[in-house]
């Protein structure tokens, strides 16, 4: 008889894995899935292969492998049982359960433990959702976080589960590739945002931190599609929000970003801290800074996300009007607006309540422009329509 185990990469579902085995023979596989709501699945199978084993994955939502334990047995059983010790500063801070869901008790201290080959690997999580702990070590070797361990021990082996993080700082580096100057909007920690990435993030060990990029700007295309790697592991999953627990010193790189097509446009407001602009949506922390009565230039994607949020930075301060191209743009609020379906050169002034720069804001407007053509038909949407219109009872050519 046989035994090995292998540790795969993370893998999407829908996908086949390819492993070259040592020997021939039959092959019985243990799978431990766990999902992005980090409830663990288990599956078996036995593939009647030779030489190459081929692991098919079902369908499944945003699934990863963290690994596989193989045995070999040729036709009888291959199951053994496995003596190892599992050390714990606080065990009441993990769940342990085996590939077959069962759990593991285990308190403070070290735990004498003997599993069947056939209930590994054993997979070690949070007790509580949400939480995490240090590190967990096999025979003094550090065990890849992947969204959870997923531990095989062998005969004797030594599994160190350590709950609490050191007092030490760690640095957060964020690289980019050649050619981007801005991918990141921010990062926040304990509901604290940090824009300025021209140094390394200083932060505590056990820190979340949570990392927001504008997806509406670099192309979702499967060729072309964002690629980040964590320390040298590229990650399954990537999105605003990606969550990055710090343990050591950590390097979240870049590697694709390709940019999509972008248009300019030109935006001013008449009060100084009065609201916040956002490209696209306010959820990506996308945001752009405005002086009073200074226009500026700001890039947009060209395409459902070239838009603009307002937002007042407080429910004391009030918008009173936007004009888009010198014509008031309807508003569903006071403290939010979205100026979307914009062109390149467009020129976009928003106007706040009690502002002290003089401005005049006497165009803007919460009322919706009439908008007709010759006929007398009603235009709902003329933003890039040609010809001669009706426009508040004016006769206005568009171009």
């Amino acid at each position: 008889m046989h035994d090995w185990c292998i540790s795969l990469m993370e893998v999407a579902s829908e996908e086949n894995v390819k492993v070259s085995s040592p020997v021939s023979g039959y092959f019985t596989v243990w799978f431990v899935f766990i999902t992005r709501e980090s409830s663990p699945m288990v599956t078996t199978g036995c593939l009647l292969k030779t030489n190459l084993v081929y692991f098919p994955f079902a369908s499944v939502m945003r699934t990863w492998v963290l690994s596989a334990a193989v045995a070999w047995h040729n036709g009888r059983s291959a199951v053994t049982d496995i003596h190892f010790t599992l050390s714990v500063d606080h065990a009441a801070k993990i769940k342990v359960n085996m590939a077959d869901y069962s759990s593991l008790n285990v308190v403070d201290g070290e735990n004498a433990l003997t599993i069947p080959s056939n209930k590994l690997p054993i997979s070690i999580s949070a007790a509580k959702w949400g939480d995490s702990f240090y590190e967990v070590l096999l025979d003094g070797q550090n065990i890849a976080y992947k969204y959870g361990y997923a531990v095989t021990p062998h005969e004797g082996s030594v599994v160190k589960v350590t709950t609490d993080f050191p007092d030490k700082d760690c640095k957060l580096t964020l690289v980019l590739p050649d050619g981007i100057k801005k991918f990141f909007t921010a990062v926040i920690v304990d509901d604290n945002l940090i824009t300025d990435f021209s140094k390394d993030i200083v932060l505590k060990a056990g820190t979340k931190a949570k990392l927001y990029y504008n997806p509406s700007f670099w192309s979702s295309d499967p060729e072309q599609a964002v690629s980040v790697t964590v320390n040298g592991e590229k990650t399954s999953w990537f999105g605003p929000g990606y969550s990055i627990v710090m343990r050591d010193n950590t390097i979240v790189k870049v590697v694709q970003a390709i940019a999509v097509p972008t248009i300019h446009v030109k935006v001013k407001i008449n009060k100084d801290n009065a609201a916040t602009i956002y490209r696209s949506s306010e959820t990506y922390y996308d945001t752009v800074t405005l002086k009073a009565n200074d226009e500026q230039e700001v890039e947009l994607p060209d395409d459902d996300g070239n838009k603009i949020v307002v937002k007042t930075v407080s429910d004391e301060e009030t918008i009173k009007g936007i004009n888009l191209n010198d014509e008031p743009v309807s508003l569903d609020g006071n403290n939010y607006a979205e100026i979307g379906d914009l062109v390149n050169g467009d020129h976009i002034s928003i106007f706040m309540k009690n502002s002290t720069t003089g401005i005049d804001a006497v165009k803007a407007t919460t009322a919706k422009k009439e908008v007709y053509n010759l006929l007398g038909q009603k235009v709902d949407n003329c933003r890039h329509a040609k010809g001669i219109f009706i426009m508040n009872g004016k006769k206005v050519v568009l171009k």
